[in-house]
């Protein structure tokens, strides 16, 4: 859900990443949906493009991990979703410039990616080790 979600962003023209930079491809934003100190550029990195495979190769991945684990440890689908999202997301926040709200220089949600990535992983060595 959470791949083909991230193809609003590409219908509102959001969640693009910086400039492509002398390049000819990438993804064009209108003029009013750029931010003002980058409205000298047309073509972007397509994040949500990036995104929406990298999610969709997590689903492919979670789906074998869900197959192979089943009933014998219960949960480690979710903590393997939660550490590999916040990794994808880590790395997209790090190229997008859309991003709303920060601390200091760093965008929240790769704080709350990295917070996630630790509780995801301590998740996943509590289930394993509960057997």
């Amino acid at each position: 859900g959470q791949s083909i979600g991230r193809w609003g962003n590409y219908f509102n023209s959001e969640a693009y990443g910086i400039p492509v930079g002398g390049q000819n491809w990438g993804l064009y934003i209108p003029q009013e949906h750029r931010m003002a100190e980058f409205s000298q550029f047309d073509l972007f990195h397509p994040a949500f493009l990036y995104e929406s495979i990298l999610d969709f190769t997590a689903f492919i991945l979670l789906t074998f991990v869900l197959l192979k684990t089943g009933e014998k440890y219960k949960g480690l689908t979710f903590f393997s979703y939660l550490t590999i999202y916040a990794v994808i997301r880590f790395f997209i926040e790090r190229i997008r410039i859309d991003s709303a709200l920060f601390v200091g220089s760093i965008p929240i949600a790769q704080i709350v990616s990295a917070v996630l990535f630790v509780a995801g992983i301590a998740g996943i060595i509590f289930i394993i080790n509960k057997k």
